[in-house]
């Protein structure tokens, strides 16, 4: 993990010359994701559902969990992190149990225990199969989960409580029924309130914008959606909506 000054150098006042080597805590694991607090603290998620808090400076937040070091889940794999204006941590997990992979919301409380009013005793049960990392909350609080369920990409949308947000789609849940062979990577929230989510389908990067109740934007591109195709296999791996509102998408 490294922090960068403001030239993009590394920061030498963060922990040792700018980089703080979890490696070093951790044997065999990846990190997954990172957040940040609002009093600015870094919050860590290790695959194997490890949190690690940090002090802006890079050094231990001694405060939180065992000196810094919170093992918050058992048996499953965290593939993203996000926490809301009430600093509760919101883990996106996908659960293996008996050879069934299902993705799951847990949410946390500031100090790592669970948060009993979400879901059941903390945990909302998705019922679908994939979504890696496209986890954000939007600007009213409700929670927004894309993936896919075999090869058909949906977006779902929770509630603060962790029920279905049944004023979208209907059900909570839209399903991206004219994207083919589909797998949606990543979405976004525009300051209007619109989605943006992109991926892949039939090999070709894909960008489509929903509007608040989950119908297809029929303004952006053709009728909600853009295709691209470089005649190759494409995909939208990460988005972002720039100040002048243009949209940026990694591949």
């Amino acid at each position: 993990m490294v922090a960068l000054a403001q030239p993009g150098t590394l920061d030498s006042t963060f922990a040792e010359n700018g980089k703080f080597m979890l490696s070093e805590h951790f044997n065999y694991e990846t990190t997954q994701d990172i957040a940040l607090t609002e009093e600015g603290k870094i919050l860590v998620m290790v695959n194997s559902l490890y949190l690690v808090r940090l002090l802006e400076d890079g050094s231990w937040d001694t405060t939180f969990g065992n000196q810094g070091v919170l093992k918050v889940l058992d048996q499953v794999g965290g593939t993203s992190i996000a926490i809301d204006d009430s600093n509760r941590i919101l883990i996106l997990a996908f659960n293996g149990f008996y050879g069934i992979h299902s993705m799951n919301l847990y949410r946390f409380l500031q100090d790592g225990t669970p948060d009993n009013s979400f879901g059941e005793n903390g945990v909302t049960y998705l019922g679908v199969r994939n979504a890696d990392n496209s986890l954000i909350i939007q600007s009213d609080g409700k929670i927004v989960v894309a993936g896919s369920d075999g090869n058909q990409s949906f977006v779902q949308r929770i509630k603060d409580n962790g029920s279905s947000d049944h004023s979208f789609g209907g059900s909570g849940i839209v399903l991206l029924n004219d994207l083919p062979n589909s797998f949606a990577l990543s979405l976004t929230q525009q300051l209007d309130g619109k989605l943006i989510i992109t991926g892949t389908s039939d090999s070709d990067l894909f960008v489509i914008r929903l509007i608040e109740d989950g119908n297809t934007d029929s303004s952006f591109g053709s009728n909600g959606t853009t295709l691209i195709d470089e005649g190759g296999d494409e995909a939208g791996q990460d988005i972002a909506v720039m100040p002048d509102g243009k949209i940026a998408i990694t591949a």
